[in-house]
């Protein structure tokens, strides 16, 4: 009985926390940024980064994908609250759907990188090579979404998406930086996963 009481328990903290993490990810895309090109630059992809830091992919994804549907749903959390299905549509679809992917792809650097070297500099240039890959991912997803949904040739969609890379590995930087704090401050979360 106790077993079943642990992982009742974990459950609950997990979509408690996959629930928190995609919350903070709307709220992240509701803050004013500005456009470059036909794209928004917000603070959105510290946190989409950051959530499979430190959920694990798993979860990392579930929380990642939750923020997606919601705001594919109507729910009016996507850059500056806009919501449906026709966002994914447009030409900020693409990076929407990366979301996605990026978990997939820094969840598993991220756990690798903590369960080795949970603090000091070696984790925290682990985090940024699996904020590197999560990035490559959206950024190559976001270019396809430019080609499909704005018809743009590769050449203008490679530019066009260029522009962001530079503020990108800053926020890189910011993810890996607050994912060690988090694990450091919390130990927990690494042993949950």
């Amino acid at each position: 009985m106790t077993q079943t009481r642990t992982v009742v328990t974990h459950t609950r903290a997990n979509v408690a926390l996959i629930s928190v993490f995609a919350a903070l990810i709307a709220v992240s895309a509701l803050i004013p940024g500005f456009m470059i090109g036909p794209v928004p630059f917000v603070m959105t992809i510290v946190i989409v980064l950051l959530a499979p830091m430190i959920l694990g992919t798993r979860d990392g994804l579930l929380a990642n994908l939750l923020y997606v549907v919601a705001g594919a749903a109507g729910l009016p959390i996507f850059s500056g609250g806009a919501s449906g299905f026709g966002v994914l549509a447009g030409p900020t679809g693409g990076y929407l759907v990366g979301y996605v992917v990026a978990p997939l792809v820094a969840g598993p650097i991220a756990t690798f990188v903590l369960r080795r070297w949970p603090v000091g500099l070696g984790g925290l240039l682990g985090l940024a090579v699996a904020g590197l890959g999560g990035l490559a991912g959206i950024h190559a997803v976001g270019v396809a979404g430019l080609m499909i949904n704005a018809g743009m040739g590769l050449n203008a969609a490679l530019v066009t998406t260029a522009g962001f890379v530079g503020f990108d590995l800053i926020k890189v930087a910011v993810a890996a930086v607050l994912a060690l704090a988090i694990v450091r401050a919390f130990p927990r979360l690494l042993a949950a996963r």
